[in-house]
């Protein structure tokens, strides 16, 4: 048995939201950990620190 039309719209209308929803909240997420790295990335001695530069 299937769905109703109207049903089916209202679930793709929630998955649209939903993943929305998603991205938004990764790229808060991303903005978020970009402003607690340490602006300069360079090592005491010299050298620069890979896993603290922004991708």
């Amino acid at each position: 048995m299937h769905a109703p039309d109207g049903l089916l719209w209202l679930r793709d209308i929630g998955r649209r939201f939903a993943w929305k929803l998603d991205m938004a909240a990764r790229l808060a997420s991303e903005e978020a950990t970009e402003s607690l790295r340490p602006k300069d990335a360079r090592s005491p001695c010299g050298e620069t620190d890979v896993r603290r530069m922004p991708l």
